[in-house]
């Protein structure tokens, strides 16, 4: 939606809007999108044109362009869409009725408007805290939690390895959370949840299922579903829209489990974000952390260039992570997704992805400031079995 619609996409828009069969916040994100982003002489005339005849789009869509709004979240949404920053108590008032029962399509347009206006800090952090507000989490009782927070939506470009780092970490003494949904759009890669589910590992489905694997396997994950259900009831609308909203950027720093230290590693897609990012970081129960850039806008370094990083743990500040820091050699970019045995890379040292996995826990090894040295002990745990030992535990029931 940041590319103009050639002239034969125009010519057919009003009929494409009407297309029953398309679900309405999907339609109504695309019109959104039309009114807002900078347009074409062809989307121009069409806007024009719609704005004189309202009564050609469907009658859930038209107060966009009426701006006779059925609800407060539609004036609301209308606006953003004029380019107003809502103030705490707006923003407040529409993420409180994004979690109620309100026309699907009224809560597409505002979600939409907010991410093509651009989310002022005061709207990011009002969506947060509304996330946080029905979230829930768990204490536990031990030293360190380190929250690997990858995109739900997961990855579809480049090997998917966080329960493999997770099941490492654990065996080198970090113990490690992992979260997300059972399929996330709009990438719909791959995730933890489905990773587990190919290597026939029950997914926790309760909290008590949850602490028993983390206590068990060193590692656990929690399911949106538990962690904030009512977020997760939202899923199906997100899925309509094909869209990334600030939901997509918050769900990520709920923190589902916390220590008596929490230390989360996160992620930014676009360099506009960064700043976005750390200004929710800090707000949250956090002992520490990271922000980084990795593959594909997630949490995972790439072994083949420097990954713009910034650290929250220790001396804070910005830079960059590259294996040359570390000691280990740079290698090529792995892109081979379909092999026959993923989890064989915890046990095979000449598997296709294991530097890749070998440079994600010493990175967070070392940056945990833990004694010994990261590289060898990260190589001890693979190569005698204590990782894939972990990995097995995390099947046990």
């Amino acid at each position: 939606m940041g590319r103009s619609l050639t002239d034969e996409q125009v010519a057919v828009l009003t009929h494409r809007l009407a297309d029953e069969s398309e679900p309405m916040p999907m339609r109504m994100t695309l019109l959104v999108a039309i009114l807002m982003l900078p347009p074409s002489p062809a989307e121009s005339d069409w806007v024009n044109q719609v704005r004189q005849s309202p009564e050609q789009l469907s009658e859930p869509l038209r107060w966009v362009v009426t701006q006779r709004y059925p609800s407060p979240l539609a004036a609301l949404a209308g606006r953003v869409m004029a380019g107003h920053d809502l103030t705490e108590v707006e923003a407040t008032r529409g993420f409180d009725s994004i979690f109620l029962d309100e026309d699907w399509t009224i809560k597409a347009a505002f979600l939409e408007a907010l991410r093509l206006k651009r989310e002022t800090p005061t709207e990011n952090v009002v969506a947060m805290r509304a996330c946080l507000q029905r979230a829930s989490y768990q204490p536990v009782d031990v030293p360190l939690i380190l929250d690997l927070s990858y995109p739900y939506d997961g990855l579809n470009r480049t090997p998917y390895l966080a329960p493999f780092v997770a099941a490492t970490l654990a065996a080198c003494g970090v113990r490690v959370v992992l979260h997300g949904v059972p399929e996330g759009c709009p990438k719909n890669g791959d995730n933890t949840h489905r990773v587990l589910t190919r290597a026939n590992l029950p997914v926790p489905m309760t909290w008590e299922g949850v602490l028993t694997k983390l206590h068990h396997a060193g590692w656990t994950y929690v399911d949106q579903s538990i962690g904030c259900p009512a977020l997760s009831a939202l899923h199906d609308l997100r899925v309509a829209m094909v869209k990334r909203p600030v939901l997509a950027t918050v769900e990520k720093l709920l923190l589902p489990i916390r220590a008596q230290q929490t230390v989360l590693v996160t992620s930014y897609t676009h360099p506009p974000y960064r700043e976005k990012m750390l200004g929710l970081m800090a707000r949250l129960p956090l002992t520490g952390g990271w922000l980084v850039r990795g593959q594909e806008g997630s949490v995972q370094l790439p072994l083949d260039r420097r990954c713009p990083f910034y650290s929250l743990l220790g001396e804070s500040g910005d830079g960059f992570m590259s294996p040359d820091r570390l000691g280990l050699v740079r290698v090529e970019r792995e892109d081979e997704l379909t092999i026959q045995n993923p989890v064989g890379v915890l046990q095979d040292a000449g598997h296709p992805w294991r530097a890749l996995l070998r440079w994600q826990c010493v990175v967070w090894l070392s940056q945990l400031q833990l004694d010994g040295d990261a590289v060898s002990r990260v190589d001890g745990v693979l190569q005698s079995g204590q990782a894939w030992e972990c990995w097995t535990r995390f099947g046990e029931q």
